[in-house]
């Protein structure tokens, strides 16, 4: 949702608090501030230069570490796809994870 507010200042404000609160966020919490500060660089790279040092770090750390995840499981018309293009012989993946998104290739 990080990317549908309008507002640079709300945005650096977002991502500068919970760098200050994240000692009490679960992991789905770290995987929200993960994907948020991922769609802050590419949809509002302003906010992003805005940001302070410290929470620009605090960021890239966080995509380093080991999040914690259930994962998702493929739909059936995902397994069913892959099994077509099995049988075709192209190579490809279900449903893994990329940074804080899942992808289909």
């Amino acid at each position: 949702s990080i990317g549908c507010i309008c507002s640079d200042e709300v945005i650096v404000y977002l991502l500068e608090r919970f760098r200050r609160l994240f000692i009490t966020a679960r992991p789905m919490h770290l995987m929200k501030a993960y994907e948020s500060a991922a769609v802050c660089r590419v949809q509002a790279p302003s906010a992003w230069s805005s940001l302070s040092r410290e929470a620009k770090q605090f960021y890239v750390r966080l995509s380093q570490r080991h999040i914690h995840d259930l994962g998702r499981e493929p739909t059936p018309m995902q397994w069913d796809v892959s099994r077509h293009l099995a049988d075709m012989g192209t190579p490809h993946r279900n449903t893994f994870r990329w940074g804080p998104f899942y992808v289909e290739i």
